[in-house]
C-alpha cells in the first residue's frame, strides 16, 4: 500500500479567508523529518482519511488541476492568483525558476534505512540537483536510528511517497514507464556512467547493513556500481545518493539540453502547491512565536 504524509494546509487562515485543505507531500519525518507516518491497514486507512493506492501518473508527478477548498474543487489557476501576493515577488521569482528545471524523470527510491539522518541528506541532495521526489520503503520490521541531522528545509519542497514494501513501489514505478536501477555489485553490473538517465529511472539505494534487497535486485531492469579508486570498498548511502543524481542531472544536462522535465501545466500545479507549502508554513511560524 501506498502511503501518504499528513495535511500541512488544513483549514489554515490564508489570504481571502480562504481555509485550504490539500494533501501536500512534503518529506517524511518519521524518518526524523517533519511529518509522522503511520502504518494503517487499508481500512484504518480509508477511516483516517488516507489516500488510496495512486495511479501510476499520481506516483510519479501527484498533483492534478485542482484543489478541495471548503469542500469544493478550486483550480490551481485561482489558487496562484489569490496566494501570489502573500509571498514576495523575489520568493515567486525563485519559485519559478526551480520549477522551470525541475525534474521528476529520476526518482531515488530509499529501502530500509536505518540511519535516518542518512535519508534527510538524500532529500537534501534531491532538491539541490534539482529532482522533485523521493520514495521510501518503509517495512512494518524496520527499525531506525535517529539523527539530529535534518533536510535543510528541502523537505518542505519535495514530494515523498512512503511504501510498504520494494515489491509494489518498483512494480507501480515499472508501470509508470521507469526503468528500475539497483545500486549492487554483481557480475553483469554497470557503471552508473553507462546507465542512460534521460529514460524515465528510479534508482534504488539499500540501507547501510545489506545493501538492496533480493526483491529489488531481481526487479532490477540494471544493476549498477559508482566506480572507485581508493582501498575502501563502498560510499556512504547518502554520499552514493549524491554522486548518482549528480550524474543523472549531467548526463540529461549533456543530452537533452536541461535536466527540467515539466510542462507548462505541471509547473502551474507545482506552483500552486510551492505556493501553499510557502504559506502555510509561515502561517505555523507565526503560531509558533504567539
Amino acid at each position: 500500500m501506498l502511503l501518504r504524509t499528513s495535511k500541512m494546509a488544513q483549514h489554515m487562515h490564508l489570504p481571502q479567508s480562504m481555509q485550504l485543505q490539500t494533501c501536500l507531500h512534503p518529506c517524511a519525518s518519521c524518518l526524523a523529518l517533519r511529518c509522522r507516518h503511520s502504518r494503517a491497514t487499508p481500512a484504518a486507512a480509508a477511516a483516517a482519511g488516507a489516500t488510496p493506492a495512486a495511479a501510476p501518473r499520481d506516483v510519479v508527478f501527484p498533483h492534478s488541476e485542482n484543489i478541495i477548498v471548503d469542500g469544493r474543487e478550486v483550480h490551481i489557476r485561482d489558487i496562484v492568483d489569490i496566494l501570489a501576493p502573500a509571498v514576495t515577488p523575489d520568493r515567486l521569482v525563485k519559485m519559478q525558476q526551480v520549477i522551470a528545471v525541475r525534474s521528476y524523470g529520476v526518482l531515488p527510491v530509499v529501502e530500509g534505512l536505518y540511519d535516518m539522518g542518512n535519508l534527510a541528506a538524500v532529500c537534501r541532495s534531491a532538491d539541490a540537483m534539482g529532482f522533485g521526489a523521493v520514495h521510501c520503503v518503509m517495512r512494518p520490521s524496520d527499525k531506525y536510528k535517529k539523527s539530529q541531522r535534518t533536510a535543510a528545509g528541502a523537505d518542505k519542497w519535495l514530494d515523498t511517497q512512503l511504501w510498504d514494501s520494494t515489491a509494489e513501489c518498483l512494480g507501480s514505478l515499472r508501470a509508470a514507464g521507469y526503468q528500475v536501477v539497483a545500486t549492487h555489485l554483481s557480475a553483469s553490473s554497470v557503471t552508473i556512467q553507462e546507465v542512460d538517465f534521460t529514460r524515465p529511472t528510479a534508482f534504488v539505494l539499500g540501507n547501510e547493513r545489506a545493501g538492496v534487497s533480493e526483491t529489488a535486485v531481481a526487479m532490477a531492469d540494471h544493476t549498477a556500481i559508482i566506480p572507485m579508486a581508493g582501498f575502501v570498498e563502498s560510499f556512504n548511502i547518502s554520499v552514493a545518493a549524491a554522486l548518482i543524481m549528480y550524474e543523472a542531472q549531467q548526463q540529461r544536462m549533456r543530452r537533452l539540453g536541461q535536466n527540467g522535465d515539466l510542462d507548462e501545466q505541471q509547473q502551474q500545479r507545482l506552483l500552486a502547491e510551492f505556493l501553499l507549502r510557502s504559506v502555510v508554513s509561515a502561517q505555523h511560524s507565526k503560531l509558533r512565536v504567539a
